[in-house]
């Protein structure tokens, strides 16, 4: 009598197809657009989910995002194309860093 999995919720994979066509919207974004981590787990470009993610960019292996207002951080889609070529050795530019990024790292969201 209890439903133990909702009947609405979509838990079976992406088509080949399905994926292929979600990875081609994010390649049309030009390189400076900027991409939530709502977005970017939409356009399943990237295999992590939110905490791993999160992880990632505060052990800097990861791009740093960028505060864009009070509530919210984005990244830029260069620097996610950026890890994407080479994610084993990817390793966070400090250069780009400012001191909204490093409270976003600690959680600050200063």
């Amino acid at each position: 009598m209890y439903q133990t999995t909702p009947s609405n919720t979509n838990i079976e994979k992406l088509s080949n197809e399905a994926y292929a066509e979600r990875v081609s919207h994010f390649e049309t974004l030009p390189d400076d657009a900027f991409i939530r981590l709502k977005d970017l787990l939409e356009y399943s470009v990237i295999p992590f989910s939110a905490t791993t993610i999160w992880r990632k960019v505060r052990a800097r292996t990861f791009p740093q995002p960028e505060k864009i207002s009070a509530n919210i951080v984005a990244w830029r889609c260069r620097n996610i194309r950026e890890w994407l070529r080479s994610p084993a050795s990817y390793e966070a530019n400090c250069t780009h860093q400012n001191s909204q990024s490093t409270s976003i790292i600690k959680g600050d969201g200063k």
